[in-house]
């Protein structure tokens, strides 16, 4: 398998990647020397990639929560959750106050932030983010919260890896399911997942319906 994006290179047979990587190396290494690493511990696109039980790979992105973490207000600092998100997740208050500017700002740009990670590593964290992303335009104080409780939890559980593998199998699993009219705009809610066996090749948990079939 080869992917072609700062060229992460995996093959059954060694010789087939050292022969690749000379052939780059005659095309494209005239002005400036490739960079190659070999092993089972990898630094991807802002990921650590851990190979070294086999069949599975451990995906994580300590260091970027890390930074994360400190260079936020103290304000948004929440304690220790156990969970992403408070029961009434969904639940949304017209009472509550709208946020400040500078508040707006830092809500929309941490959102963002965890929204990569989200999708990068953390999809425990998908159906919080998805929807403090449906929030950013008019976050309000009750929206503050509950970012709030989103990075406690992250932060609580910043050595949780996403870790991928496939059983004997073989099979690929998909779970498909929804839930009825749990916004408070009446809309439903549905999520994907899809596994071989351990931890979750796609998941999906952000969809919005205006109805769901049964």
């Amino acid at each position: 398998m080869f992917h072609i994006d700062d060229l992460l290179l995996a093959h059954v047979q060694e010789s087939v990647i050292t022969e690749f990587i000379r052939k780059l190396d005659r095309e494209y290494a005239t002005h400036d020397p490739l960079t190659v690493t070999r092993g089972l511990l990898h630094e991807y696109l802002g990921q650590s990639m851990d190979f070294s039980y086999k069949g599975q790979c451990a995906m994580s992105q300590y260091d970027f929560i890390e930074k994360s973490w400190l260079e936020l207000p103290e304000t948004l600092k929440g304690p220790y959750k156990c969970t992403p998100a408070p029961e009434d997740l969904f639940k949304i208050s017209l009472n509550s106050p709208e946020l400040s500017a500078q508040r707006k700002d830092q809500y929309h740009r941490t959102t963002a932030k965890i929204l990569w990670l989200s999708w990068r590593t953390r999809p425990d964290t998908q159906l919080a983010t998805r929807f403090h992303c449906a929030r950013v335009k008019k976050p309000t104080e009750e929206d503050w919260e509950k970012l709030r409780h989103l990075l406690g939890y992250i932060w609580k559980t910043i050595f949780l890896p996403l870790i991928i593998g496939m059983d004997d199998s073989g099979n690929v699993v998909i779970y498909v399911d929804g839930a009825h009219a749990v916004h408070s705009d009446g809309k439903g809610h549905s999520g994907l997942f899809v596994t071989m066996g351990t931890g979750a090749m796609i998941n999906d948990l952000s969809l919005h319906h205006h109805r769901l079939s049964d």
